[in-house]
């Protein structure tokens, strides 16, 4: 009996020492949500418990912001320039980091590290002169100065976190494609991008957590209420000299919180995934060709070698066993165009401990 015990006991150790960590997490939504549905009466009340609603819940804050503020049109221009200024990011920091992680040129390593102290310099220090840019191309008061300067911060670091995600996967996966024809672009459109899922997704999350929740620059470079950002509307319209509507700006905080709390939820998957990619010997997907045209499921493979696991591809012609490459230039060629061959093909990867190897298509 104490044997069955045993585990149950460590479970609820564990759960209990995670419990300080859940409260201090979620203790400021659980005091937004309270004082978002406080009466105003209740609210100001300096003998009331700041913890629980005793004179009962109310809508009326929400109702405030929703109909006698332009919340709907500060959350639509944070959606917009969220939404270009995350995707303009991701998509020059794939290309950046990709080259950083791959070629070879002078001052890569110095560039790399230029990337990330770019990134590393506040927010603060920026927008003055980036104030004089956005007034001399004409774009002050718009929500295009905003989608114009937010990569400023996003690239750096989309560029340097997604560098170290390519750098886990093996470079033989793309020499395979390189080998027969595929240039370097359409090795990293087909080959290396589906493998690398994961860390794009996490860039896209951290990008539009930061575009989302930016307020110095769409302080500086917008004015006008149509043109203010959420994260700006709801702090300078519900913040009058010393009088804070403390029910508006937290039922505000939690609207505002819910983009990110969905984009959260449904991608954490994939969120995981991408923070400890190459640190516990994760698997990923390498596309396997098929010889009919319908499409076949991926091979997992360990991750665990890293860049030093090998591609190795043999012609079997009948035979099972495969034979040794010496160099790159006889490196596989399992994505090759021709159907016809496909079926006396076989893959090896060969990592630092343990071989993963697929038969030929019957």
């Amino acid at each position: 009996m104490p044997v069955a015990r045993r585990p149950l006991l460590k479970r609820v150790l564990i759960h209990l020492g995670l419990l300080p960590f859940l409260i201090f997490a979620l203790f400021p939504f659980y005091h937004m949500t309270l004082t978002s549905l406080k009466k105003d009466r209740e609210l100001y009340d300096r003998h009331a418990v700041p913890l629980i609603i005793k004179q009962g819940p109310t809508l009326e804050h929400y109702s405030k912001l929703l109909w006698e503020t332009e919340f709907l049109t500060w959350t639509k221009n944070s959606l917009m320039v969220t939404i270009l200024a995350t995707g303009i990011s991701v998509v020059i920091g794939t290309v950046a980091a990709y080259a950083l992680a791959r070629l070879r040129f002078v001052g890569v390593s110095s560039f790399g590290t230029g990337i990330f102290v770019t990134y590393l310099v506040p927010t603060s220090l920026l927008f003055l002169p980036l104030a004089q840019v956005v007034n001399w191309l004409g774009l002050a008061d718009s929500k295009w100065a905003l989608i114009l300067t937010y990569p400023t911060f996003l690239v750096p670091f989309c560029t340097w976190l997604l560098m170290g995600y390519f750098r886990t996967v093996p470079k033989e996966v793309e020499e395979c494609a390189m080998v027969d024809g595929a240039t370097r672009i359409q090795a990293l459109w087909r080959i290396v991008l589906p493998i690398a899922i994961p860390g794009l997704v996490c860039a896209v999350l951290f990008a539009f957590t930061l575009s989302w929740n930016e307020f110095i620059y769409a302080l500086t470079f917008t004015s006008s209420s149509e043109q203010l950002t959420a994260s700006v509307g709801v702090t300078s319209e519900l913040i009058r000299g010393d009088i804070y509507f403390w029910g508006s700006l937290m039922a505000g905080a939690i609207l505002g919180s819910v983009p990110i709390v969905i984009l959260y939820v449904f991608f954490l998957d994939y969120y995981v995934s991408g923070l400890t990619a190459g640190a516990t010997g994760e698997k990923f997907r390498i596309p396997v060709p098929s010889t009919d045209g319908a499409p076949r499921r991926p091979r997992a493979v360990s991750r665990a070698s890293g860049p030093s696991c090998s591609v190795r591809t043999t012609a079997c012609s009948g035979s099972s066993r495969a034979t040794p490459a010496s160099s790159s230039a006889r490196s596989s060629r399992a994505w090759r165009r021709s159907s016809s061959s496909l079926a006396d093909r076989k893959i090896i990867i060969l990592g630092s401990s343990s071989a993963v190897r697929e038969q030929p298509a019957t």
